[in-house]
């Protein structure tokens, strides 16, 4: 007897034991990415699991703190030893003060107040939109004549690379320029 396929979605990959090695992963260091490929789970499957289960949320925001704190442990019983490992501490906790000139710069440009930004970029679509509300259509009898004599009717003029038919004053379609040639 052959056996019937099930019908619906498939299982979820993050079973109890994918969870527990992605979140062992990530305690040891790992990025979420990596080491939800090495448990055989696709990255994005972890971020909507994420999304959609609080306790697993909270679970992978404790591994990674686990992994910071490891990390930054490590860092700590280095410096007595090695002056890089202390200014790697200083760098990365207060960069606007001990980081190199050229990574101070560059977060001096980073922190713009965007609230500013937005208010004067708005403050000048005001500006556009006040001047273009006063705007109406010409008259005919304010429209300058053409510098171009009109054609008599009946006649084909090109205009910017275009047919046109004065009598119509329509652009000619592919048809009606090959029935004439």
């Amino acid at each position: 007897m052959k056996r019937r396929r099930k019908i619906g979605r498939p299982r979820s990959r993050m079973t109890p034991k994918n969870v527990a090695a992605i979140l062992e992963g990530i305690a040891g260091g790992l990025p979420i990415d990596v080491a939800a490929r090495a448990a055989g789970v696709a990255p994005s499957t972890v971020r909507s699991h994420r999304e959609r289960h609080r306790d697993f949320a909270t679970a992978l925001d404790a591994a990674i703190a686990t992994a910071k704190t490891s990390m930054l442990a490590h860092v700590r019983e280095a410096a007595p030893k090695d002056w890089k490992a202390a200014a790697w501490i200083l760098e990365r906790r207060w960069p606007e003060e001990f980081a190199r000139p050229e990574i101070r710069a560059t977060i001096a440009h980073a922190n713009i107040d965007t609230g500013e930004l937005t208010k004067g970029i708005l403050a000048g679509l005001s500006t556009i939109a006040a001047r273009w509300a006063d705007f109406s259509e010409p008259d005919s009898e304010d429209v300058a004549p053409s510098p171009f004599p009109e054609p008599p009717d009946g006649r084909i003029v090109e205009r910017n690379g275009v047919l046109i038919d004065t009598r119509t004053g329509k652009p000619l379609t592919n048809d009606q320029v090959v029935a004439r040639s």
